[in-house]
């Protein structure tokens, strides 16, 4: 986890920064994955702005709090942070549970489809062009032929995406 400081219109001292730096380092106990966090300490007219931006892989998190002083403010955006951080890995923890499996009953094995053999298949002989042509021009999902002078089997078949696919079988 890298982690970047930055004071804007006010000089930080050394000890405030360690001071961010260690609330900050807590995070990657909660969610390990943090790759990038970026603290900026900004002074105001009226104390300290505070803003926290976490990077976490598809969650990015910003986070700020206002209070007289640079260290009140650290503690309060930290703890808003940590907040975040806690509802987020609970959200990651809860999408990756999957509930289990339930135990088919005995109607449901007896929907498994049949195979039904069908008798008397006849292969015709079609070029390319006139097999795509009559797949575009049926509803079938499939065709299988034979090219003049080749005699190896080919399937021309309807992808899901709507265009149309080509098999060679090999002998």
């Amino acid at each position: 986890m890298q982690v970047t400081i930055t004071s804007r219109h006010a000089e930080i001292s050394e000890q405030t920064r360690d001071y961010g730096r260690k609330k900050i380092e807590h995070f990657s106990q909660i969610v390990s994955e943090i790759t990038e966090v970026h603290l900026v300490i900004e002074k105001e007219k009226r104390g300290f702005l505070a803003e926290v931006n976490l990077l976490v892989p598809r969650h990015p998190i910003n986070v700020r709090a206002r209070a007289p002083e640079a260290a009140p403010a650290i503690d309060a955006v930290a703890k808003k942070a940590e907040r975040r951080l806690r509802k987020l890995k609970t959200r990651i923890e809860k999408s990756r549970k999957q509930a289990p499996l339930p135990e088919p009953s005995p109607e449901a094995i007896e929907e498994v489809p049949k195979l039904i053999r069908e008798e008397g298949f006849l292969v015709k002989t079609l070029t390319e062009r006139e097999a795509s042509l009559r797949m575009r021009g049926s509803n079938l999902n499939f065709l299988i032929y034979r090219e003049p002078g080749d005699r190896r089997l080919k399937v021309i078949y309807r992808r899901r995406d709507g265009n149309l696919g080509l098999i060679e079988l090999e002998d």
